[in-house]
């Protein structure tokens, strides 16, 4: 969504919006990644879904830096909710 043209506020921090797009983009790939091999109860399901775990964990701590830090929560349609915690 940070990347997409026309998909967020236009001015929003590219030092923020690129990290946090690209974490939740890592996000998503673990866990489509995971889903299959906890379906089928592979060696590697719990390698994966704590590497997911690890990873969302991590990506949703820097947004929130790195949204407090460049002021991107004037740009949310929350109005800073998240990141005035």
């Amino acid at each position: 969504m940070f990347l997409a043209p026309g998909a967020t506020y236009s001015g929003i921090p590219a030092a923020f919006a690129y990290p946090a797009a690209f974490g939740d983009l890592l996000a998503a790939v673990l866990a489509i990644s995971a889903v299959p091999a906890v379906a089928r109860q592979g060696r590697s399901a719990r390698s994966l879904v704590w590497l997911f775990n690890v990873e969302g964990t991590l990506d949703l701590l820097v947004a929130i830096v790195l949204a407090t830090l460049y002021d991107a929560s004037a740009y949310s349609r929350l109005g800073g909710f998240v990141c005035r915690l």
